[in-house]
């Protein structure tokens, strides 16, 4: 049995905006929230600023093994 888990890839066109993410490469949502997160710290992003564009990314469901730790 698997599961289901969203993924993400920068578009090109707005990678200039995400400095340290590569652009055209699936990642796990998790994976781009732990970035955020981080940047928000280093860069003192303000509560509540949005720091993400829906637009920005382009998104799929992954199957994922049940067996492979989340």
């Amino acid at each position: 049995m698997s599961k289901s888990v969203r993924e993400l890839k920068l578009l090109p066109e707005f990678a200039h905006l995400y400095p340290g993410l590569t652009a055209n490469v699936w990642i796990r949502g998790n994976v781009l929230a732990q970035w955020l997160s981080a940047r928000g710290v280093r860069e003192r992003v303000p509560a509540g600023a949005p720091v993400v564009s829906d637009r920005h990314f382009a998104f799929r469901q992954a199957a994922v093994p049940e067996f492979v730790t989340q």
